[in-house]
């Protein structure tokens, strides 16, 4: 994945996040508004629906704190109405009939007409540049109003301030969108940075794994290949004369064989195709089974083993993975010693939730840099001399996974006067 792939997926990222953003800000302020303007007109609705209530159910209205008759009364009710409000009272031709009260707001109003479709419904009219909430009602016989009793009335309450009120919201409104969107512009560029920056990173790993893998596998190729073409070079020689040729030959086939497994390894677990498989063992039987050929081969080299369970018996894990892990750390316990040094696989008994097995050596330390890049895979301490030595340095990183597998963790850290020691903690209940 190169450079200009990375910075078009980047683009991508900020493509989406910048229209997710701006539709939750729009749907965000299409639902202010609708409440803000639902608001409003909930006022204007509320009152006429009262002065309906006075008009068409007389005995509901509040009682009077005096005496009146129930026309002044009602009246009265009436003509204190905001300014906004009207009642239009219609006769039987179509007439209206409190044409004295409208004012000089008659000649607006009588533009008004209402079809019966709208009986007893809130609807919205616009008469030049009024905008009218209105309510058209048949006031029964019965009414408290003499005047309005029997007839057509168009309960109105102008809307001209609402509206306004409305159309600076609406202004304002997008404003703070337009403001929203330029700040959605710069979080969508920072968050497509957050999120391109891992698949970035996994990219640049992936690509150093190929190139080392890569490189791993083509040194002992090219030491195989040399190695035979100068055979081919003498072909009367007899073997004992080219041993030493074979030996390192068969010595790169075996290196060019681990480093495959270990690819094959570390491909599998990427992939997450292993399974754990825990089961309960003897943890003393299966730990001298594993160091047995490792303390033989330790005593050749006239260096010394050690195991200690101590009475640390039954524990659940992956035996097989368990071994490797093993293997890893005791083949680099006998790399890197000399002869006279110590090699000691212990236990210590649970604390908590957890036990150790603890892999050390008295061989050479390694630094506190070098530390915090172990478990890297391809990274060596020693480069020149791990060729020496024949490792591929995905060891380690095979070790660390096994322990991730059995929710664990590895550690290192030096011992005095001089050497390694690797904690392995795992979980005393391995689910």
């Amino acid at each position: 994945m190169d450079q200009a792939h990375n910075r078009k997926l980047q683009w991508q990222f900020f493509w989406i996040e910048f229209v997710t953003f701006a539709i939750l800000f729009v749907i965000l302020g299409l639902l202010i508004f609708h409440f803000f303007q639902d608001g409003l007109f909930k006022d204007v609705d509320h009152n006429l629906k009262m002065q309906q209530e006075i008009l068409v159910n007389p005995k509901k209205r509040t009682p009077p704190k005096k005496k009146r008759t129930p026309s002044k009364q009602n009246a009265r009710q009436i003509m204190n109405q905001p300014f906004q409000a009207q009642m239009i009272i219609y006769g039987a031709n179509g007439r209206i009939l409190n044409k004295g009260t409208l004012g000089n707001r008659y000649s607006v109003l009588k533009k008004l007409h209402i079809p019966m479709s709208e009986l007893n419904e809130l609807t919205m009219h616009t008469v030049g540049n009024d905008k009218f909430r209105t309510l058209y009602i048949k006031v029964p016989q019965k009414s408290g109003d003499p005047q309005a009793a029997g007839h057509y009335v168009l309960l109105i309450e102008n809307l001209n301030v609402q509206m306004a009120a409305i159309t600076q919201f609406k202004q304002i409104m997008i404003v703070v969108l337009v403001l929203f969107w330029l700040l959605s512009i710069g979080i969508s560029y920072l968050f497509s940075l957050y999120f391109i920056r891992p698949i970035m990173k996994a990219s640049q790993k992936q690509q150093d794994f190929v190139a080392d893998a890569a490189h791993e596998l083509k040194t002992p190729l090219t030491i195989i290949q040399n190695k035979l073409e100068t055979l081919l070079t003498k072909p009367h020689d007899q073997i004992i004369d080219q041993s030493e040729a074979i030996a390192q030959t068969l010595n790169e086939s075996e290196r060019l064989y681990q480093l495959t497994q270990d690819l094959l390894t570390l491909a599998r677990s990427d992939a997450h195709t292993v399974e754990l498989q825990p089961q309960s063992i003897e943890l003393p039987q299966f730990l001298k089974g594993v160091c047995e050929p490792y303390r033989e081969m330790a005593v050749g080299q006239q260096k010394k083993f050690r195991l200690q369970t101590n009475n640390l018996q039954t524990v659940t894990v992956d035996p097989k993975l368990l071994q490797q892990l093993l293997v890893i750390l005791l083949d680099n316990s006998l790399k890197y010693t000399q002869a006279g040094e110590k090699i000691r696989v212990r236990t210590e008994a649970p604390q908590g939730p957890h036990w150790l097995l603890i892999v050390e050596n008295t061989g050479r330390s390694i630094s506190k840099e070098d530390q915090k890049h172990l478990f890297e895979r391809f990274y060596r301490v020693d480069q020149a001399r791990n060729e020496n030595t024949g490792g591929t340095g995905l060891g380690l990183s095979i070790a660390k996974w096994i322990m991730e597998q059995h929710h664990g963790r590895i550690t290192v850290k030096n011992v005095e006067p001089h050497g390694v020691s690797f904690q392995l903690i795992f979980p005393k209940k391995l689910k």
